[in-house]
């Protein structure tokens, strides 16, 4: 349900920027809204394994929330700057992305050590993985977006 309502407010959002864009925009609108739910699904996963994960303390838990909290404000801000396709906001999307990237890299600090790990960086501590996620997309396009692009 939380998955349906958070991909419908994109849209919502996003549908009326697209429609009366110019392809170049529509699609740069697309990558990102792509790159942010893409990301939010991760994050979904992350915070379901973690809620289900009793070796966790408490402690350590409200860390991983707040963090949490922390990505998925960035990538609300992503999106609707994306989503308004004004000029202004082509650093806006990049800075939000960078944001993301930088939350992100903290939650996989805090959680790495309970055994989540992305694919594409393999486990490099040999132990069983409880969780492997897919690295998100929103981590490589930050860098793809360029101010002439919006």
């Amino acid at each position: 349900m939380k998955k349906a309502l958070v991909l419908a407010l994109f849209l919502s959002i996003s549908a009326p920027a697209i429609a009366g864009c110019g392809a170049t925009l529509g699609t740069i609108i697309a990558t990102v809204l792509t790159v942010v739910q893409d990301a939010v699904l991760i994050l979904d996963n992350i915070e379901s394994f973690v809620n289900s994960t009793e070796s966790i303390p408490a402690e350590t838990k409200a860390k991983i929330d707040n963090v949490l909290k922390k990505c998925r404000v960035a990538l609300a801000v992503a999106n609707h700057a994306a989503a308004s396709g004004q000029a202004l906001n082509s650093k806006d999307v990049q800075a939000a992305l960078k944001e993301f990237e930088l939350a992100f890299t903290e939650l996989m600090d805090l959680i790495g050590k309970y055994g989540v790990v992305m694919a594409s960086d393999g486990n490099a501590s040999g132990a069983p993985a409880a969780l492997v996620i897919p690295r998100p997309r929103a981590l490589d396009v930050v860098n793809e977006l360029s101010t002439e692009q919006f």
